[in-house]
């Protein structure tokens, strides 16, 4: 999943932080067929251009390939890191 979201993550040339050491926790939702049901910044990075960006990245990945039944509607965590 993590990989799906990477590719939709693409923060501006000039917005630096590759060598950064941000950090965000996003607590992710998702339904039977992989719809996103909920994204939310469960931990801030403390930098919140960087924070929208991670959860912009799951919101275009969706919809992700459905999940195992017993993660259906169940909270994941998703590290998102620059």
């Amino acid at each position: 999943m993590t990989g799906v979201i990477r590719r939709n993550y693409a923060l501006p040339t000039t917005y630096q932080l590759q060598k950064s050491d941000a950090r965000a926790i996003l607590a992710i939702t998702i339904g039977a067929t992989g719809e996103l049901m909920q994204a939310e910044i469960k931990q801030e990075s403390g930098d919140s251009v960087f924070d929208d960006y991670c959860v912009r990245a799951v919101n275009k990945s969706s919809p992700f390939n459905p999940p195992p039944s017993d993660l259906v509607g169940e909270t994941i965590l998703v590290e998102c890191k620059p």
